[in-house]
């Protein structure tokens, strides 16, 4: 079993993180509408002060979203391997729902290089992207081709394994 390079790591994180940016603007919205509520109910406490709890408590909510989307980064890269087995190839990714993909050689039709030019540029990681031939089964039914990606290789190891593939 082979595991990703560990700067894929940094490349979950980021993606996680951008993913779930989103949520960021949610917060301040609150914040303006609390703002609004809390100081013409709170007697005691004064205006500054009240903007000063929610807008820190905002600083904790970036950073436990920050951790969280490092833990998920984690999480998925340390269950993302791929072997390359007598058989065919053998992908297991999943977090919560572990997922197992064999692909048989004879069934590869086309295993291709794909280089996002900013991921490659800024961390040196490259994509080996597996199509697989539509076919047809025992009780003649067609399968549809399988589309895998295996993401966060070096150089090396991505044309390496194409060519193993191939």
């Amino acid at each position: 079993m082979k595991n990703l390079d560990p700067r894929t790591l940094l490349l979950f994180f980021i993606r996680n993180f951008f993913g779930t940016a989103y949520i960021i603007p949610f917060w301040f919205i609150g914040v303006f509408i609390l703002e609004k509520l809390w100081v013409n109910t709170l007697v005691g406490l004064s205006k500054e002060f009240v903007i000063l709890l929610l807008d820190g408590s905002g600083l904790v909510f970036l950073f436990l979203l920050m951790l969280g989307c490092y833990y998920w980064g984690w999480l998925t890269f340390s269950n993302f391997t791929y072997e390359l087995a007598p058989d065919g190839l053998h992908i297991r990714r999943g977090v919560f729902f572990r997922h197992h993909v064999h692909i048989r050689y004879q069934d590869i039709e086309k295993a291709e290089l794909m280089i996002n030019q900013y991921v490659a540029r800024f961390f040196q990681l490259y994509t080996v992207h597996i199509i697989s031939r539509e076919l047809l089964n025992t009780e003649g039914v067609f399968q549809q081709k399988q589309n895998e990606h295996i993401v966060g290789l070096s150089s090396e190891e991505a044309l390496s394994l194409r060519a193993e593939l191939l």
